[in-house]
């Protein structure tokens, strides 16, 4: 039994409009329906690998959007800061909602307001991870001058942008410049100026968060012995933090002669493109994902239209590609279906997997449909309604990831940058989004990582188990997964994230069962028993199917108690079948 039987749920329901209208038994059945988003079962769209939806989708309006109006969805998306590569920068200007389409916009526009390519300072990822992209020179903040450097990126990074300082003379130097910080809090961001490879020991002094302003940051002390030194601002951050540098100097104690190239990052060099693309607000996690893309009728290949998930946190990075057209010049058909593990917690080598579908029919001609079907270890890769790479893997799993649509550049304009062809305009009819009414995660899918102690919230972790204190696993046949974990003692806990409308808690029943409470999003704590007077598989022991749509969290607590029939304390889960 993989799904929640009918009746259960309809009873469940029964008893959480009786338990609304009475006053009672609020905890059991959690809040009311979120009415902002309603379901239209009639008029919601289906996905085009599923018209006749045998697999149950139920469409999701907080995911997806049809683009009606005159301007992006400021609840859903933003436009993607930041530039990508030295070749083209993310601009909003060439973003737009119009008649019925999202359009991104290619533009040949050499500047060198904003670019990456930071002059006489090189940018390393400080924990081996990938994360070299914060980086920045732009022109809209600067201490003096005319342009300064920035650290930042909306996903989690941690770089170093240094400089090595040859031809010294053994002795003590100072290191500083002047900093400005976002104020977001301390737990969230560090910043620090470091001195290493000086030939003594390594030293570093923390830069404050929240400055409101130029203030300088001083490293002094630092002891060079061997005649060269690296110097440079370390930066980390999980949640958008920002730190802007400009007038750095590298000096021997007590003298002002600045032995940095570009102390004020001045020298800049051209960003010969700017293009539109759009990210998601929210992460989402499991589901089909859907998008109808035509391409530029012109500049095409080498503009590429892209629909693709990604994030990055702390201990994983992932990405998506549902698809990625134009990026091939020989082969104007063809659709590059990607996926990449930037990170984990065991490895900071990116590994990615592949598969190219070339359409018969032209890719800019029409508009053609891009679908991804992500299930817990599964990603099917679908054109047109068509199943065409399908791919097995559980890291996909550990985190939520951003909805992305974008359009970059490619070869030729890549390599040989030309305004031949420019603007490019690519359009996109709808991204949508559904979920399963009824998806089972089963016991062992947990998170991995960091002791399983990420916070849930962005999507790391969401839909996976995270178990607390001393469970037994155990291979069990009957069970849905072919295992289960349980607990006998008071203090061990299981809680989970999840987006949905409601939730079964799948376990076990038998003689020698107990107890445990369960609350829903830090509500009171309502009693469950798993005695029965025979052994009884994959039984739905809990139901709330009455919350609102989005993110809650179920806490599983054995108490290590039981009925006076039982004869033992155990307590067992199976699955958690999630409601949408």
């Amino acid at each position: 039994m993989r799904t929640a039987k009918n009746w259960r749920r309809c009873l469940a329901a029964a008893v959480a409009v009786f338990a609304l209208l009475s006053g009672t038994g609020t905890a059991a059945v959690g809040a009311m329906t979120d009415t902002t988003e309603t379901a239209h079962a009639d008029t919601d769209p289906l996905p085009s690998s599923d018209p006749s939806n045998s697999g149950n989708w139920v469409y999701s309006h907080a995911y997806s959007d049809e683009f009606h109006g005159t301007r992006l969805n400021p609840a859903k998306w933003q436009a993607m800061p930041l530039t990508y590569t030295p070749v083209w920068r993310w601009d909003a200007s060439d973003v737009s909602v119009g008649g019925g389409n999202l359009g991104l916009r290619s533009e040949y526009k050499p500047n060198d307001s904003f670019n990456q390519t930071v002059s006489g300072w090189q940018t390393v990822s400080a924990d081996g991870s990938w994360s070299p992209l914060a980086d920045y020179i732009t022109t809209d903040w600067h201490r003096t001058g005319s342009s300064a450097l920035v650290h930042y990126n909306y996903w989690s990074y941690h770089v170093t942008t240094q400089q090595v300082v040859t031809g010294l003379t053994d002795g003590t130097y100072t290191f500083s410049a002047y900093v400005w910080t976002s104020g977001i809090s301390a737990s969230e961001q560090s910043h620090s100026l470091v001195a290493k490879d000086c030939g003594s020991a390594a030293t570093s002094t923390p830069i404050p968060v929240g400055t409101g302003g130029w203030q300088l940051a001083t490293l002094s002390g630092i002891s060079v012995v061997g005649g060269s030194c690296t110097v440079g601002v370390e930066s980390q951050s999980d949640h958008q933090g920002w730190v802007r540098i400009d007038d750095a100097s590298f000096a021997p104690t007590g003298s002002s002669t600045n032995l940095l190239t570009n102390p004020g990052f001045e020298t800049r060099t051209m960003t010969p493109y700017q293009s539109g693309g759009i990210i998601s607000l929210d992460t989402a996690k499991y589901g089909y994902f859907e998008a109808r893309i035509k391409a530029s009728s012109t500049a095409f290949p080498g503009t590429c239209p892209a629909f693709w998930l990604e994030h990055i946190d702390p201990v994983w990075g992932n990405e998506i590609d549902i698809e990625e057209i134009g990026q091939r010049t020989t082969t104007p058909g063809d659709v590059s279906m990607t996926d990449h593990n930037w990170k984990s917690p065991t490895s900071t080598t990116l590994t990615s997997h592949t598969a190219d579908y070339v359409s018969p029919t032209s890719l800019n001609g029409s508009f053609h449909t891009y679908g991804l079907e992500w299930a817990p270890g599964s990603l099917k890769f679908y054109v047109d309604g068509v199943l065409r790479r399908s791919y097995s893997s559980t890291d996909y799993d550990q985190t939520g990831l951003n909805i992305i649509l974008s359009q970059g550049i490619r070869s030729p304009y890549k390599t040989s940058p030309t305004g031949t062809g420019f603007p490019a305009d690519s359009q996109t009819a709808y991204i949508r989004v559904w979920k399963k009414a009824d998806m089972l995660v089963e016991d062992s899918n947990v998170v991995r990582g960091a002791g399983g102690t990420q916070v849930p919230g962005d999507g790391i972790g969401e839909n996976l188990f995270r178990y607390s204190g001393t469970w037994t696993e155990t291979n069990d046949s009957s069970a849905s997964g072919g295992t289960t974990h349980s607990a006998t003692v008071a203090g061990p806990t299981s809680s989970m994230t999840f987006y949905g409308n409601g939730f079964s808690l799948l376990g076990a029943k038998a003689p020698s069962y107990g107890m445990a409470t369960i609350s829903i999003d830090g509500h009171a704590p309502v009693l469950i028993d798993e005695y029965a007077a025979g052994p009884e598989a994959q039984q739905i022991v809990y139901t709330s199917d009455a919350l609102r749509p989005g993110r809650h969290t179920v806490t599983i607590a054995p108490t290590g108690t039981k009925n006076a029939a039982s004869s033992d304390t155990k307590f067992s889960i199976d699955g958690l079948h999630i409601f949408n």
